[in-house]
């Protein structure tokens, strides 16, 4: 396993620093830093929040983030030839058991091929033929035309030139915004916080928490992305799917654009961790 955890944990105590404490300023859980510290990888959410983890606790201690970062990915490289090497150096079980093996798979498939045989044709019964239907009339079918687009909904539909969408944070959230291809946002965004951007073709989103935040496109309220925790990436809006991550509302009065300003003070790492 990595020993970039090890080595937090160790410059973490020399400072007389706690967990809580670096929770507290990188709205991290302190769980996730625990599992860091103990190896226990596996239990981290996914591959690029781990990175960030890393990046977090590493800047707070006033390391080298990078070299922190490289040193995970050099171990973890290690542990991938180290498996690699294993599975290479299988030889397979004994001649004399393997041909033992296939013969005993032989005959279980033969002995099932009869047990099936016997099912199907020593108690197939001739089924009556059915009865003749009646003569019906033809049936005419009716063309349904629905009905033309009124110049309302084209004119709507006209108007869609530009994706607008307005996050609300309820829990932290780590969240990643690329805008027709750049990236404008890369970080933590704090519990209540708010956030905006605008694309003329696309937006795709990476969550670390896609349950922790709601959001409206167009001033129209969307779907949640996903439950509390949960990591969601490659989230894609374009404006030709973007109706597809809207709430389905009867009323469409009921919906309003929500115009209150962002709150731009909520720090975030501002680091690509792809």
């Amino acid at each position: 396993m990595s020993p970039v955890g090890q080595d937090l944990k160790r410059e973490r105590e020399l400072r007389s620093i706690s967990l809580e404490e670096i929770a507290e300023v990188t709205k991290i859980n302190p769980r996730f830093l625990r599992e860091l510290e103990e190896n226990n990888l596996d239990l981290l959410p996914g591959e690029f929040f781990i990175r960030g983890i890393i990046r977090e606790y590493a800047k707070y201690l006033g390391l080298d983030e990078q070299a922190m970062l490289n040193t995970y990915l050099e171990s973890r490289k290690s542990v991938e030839q180290e498996g690699t090497a294993i599975k290479d150096g299988y030889t397979g079980l004994p001649k004399n058991i393997s041909s033992a093996i296939r013969i005993a798979a032989l005959g279980a498939f033969l002995i099932a091929v009869l047990f099936g045989l016997f099912f199907i044709f020593g108690k197939r019964e001739v089924p009556s033929p059915p009865p003749k239907p009646k003569s019906q009339p033809p049936i005419t079918k009716k063309a349904i035309t629905p009905p033309p687009e009124t110049q309302q909904e084209l004119d709507e539909k006209e108007k869609v030139v530009e994706l607008n969408l307005e996050f609300i944070f309820q829990q932290d959230t780590w969240i990643q915004i690329l805008a027709d291809g750049e990236k404008v946002y890369s970080g933590i965004r704090l519990s209540g916080g708010r956030y905006e951007v605008s694309a003329k073709r696309e937006i795709i989103i990476d969550l670390g928490n896609a349950g922790g935040l709601s959001y409206s496109i167009n001033g129209m309220k969307g779907i949640p992305f996903g439950r509390p925790g949960a990591v969601e990436k490659g989230i894609t809006i374009t404006i030709d799917n973007y109706e597809d991550f809207l709430e389905k509302s009867e009323n469409p009065d009921e919906i309003q654009p929500n115009r209150e300003s962002i709150d731009e003070g909520v720090p975030g790492t501002g680091e690509d961790l792809e």
